[in-house]
């Protein structure tokens, strides 16, 4: 079922007027998660590649004619997608808090017969907002992204310069 045929089925179940946006998030943190996943992937090609992965045997000296401008740029790009990744989830995480704020003031200045048909909707959507958020922080700091990253370019850089200094005393 695509996004967009999902829309009157939620509306029908909680017929709140923020659960459109609610429902823009979640596709949006859905999204994220895709991205994510891929990056999780591409960082853990970067890691074997380098050698330097939890499941890397350091004595294994193999990896010493590989193409290390490809690892480069894989590395690069890796970043590359955990930056844009985080800014969107930091994205989401204010529009859920936005939201959260505006269910808040809806819920306190609604006249009390619109309180009383909102109720059970309103206390959904707060749910699903808690729920929304809590799924944001833990995906901000799945993985481990940004000190896996750091590692990787340290790795990466000391094998380039390694070979960088093999060659200059080759070349004497």
């Amino acid at each position: 079922m695509s996004f967009f045929e999902g829309i009157p089925w939620q509306f029908l179940e909680c017929s709140h007027p923020l659960v459109l946006p609610l429902l823009v998030l979640e596709e949006g943190f859905s999204f994220c998660i895709d991205k994510i996943s891929e990056l999780h992937r591409d960082l853990k090609k970067v890691e074997k590649q380098s050698g330097f992965d939890r499941h890397s045997d350091l004595s294994d000296e193999e990896g010493n004619d590989k193409d290390f401008q490809h690892l480069i740029r894989r590395l690069g790009q890796s970043h590359s997608r955990f930056a844009i990744s985080e800014t969107a989830l930091f994205h989401l995480r204010l529009s859920i808090d936005t939201l959260r704020r505006q269910l808040q003031i809806m819920d306190n200045t609604l006249p009390e017969p619109c309180k009383q048909t909102l109720s059970r909707s309103s206390m959904e959507l707060k749910q699903r907002i808690e729920y929304m958020s809590s799924s944001i922080e833990h995906a901000i700091i799945y993985g481990n992204f940004r000190t896996r990253l750091q590692a990787q370019q340290g790795v990466v850089s000391s094998i380039f310069l390694f070979k960088l200094n093999a060659a200059y005393v080759l070349a004497d």
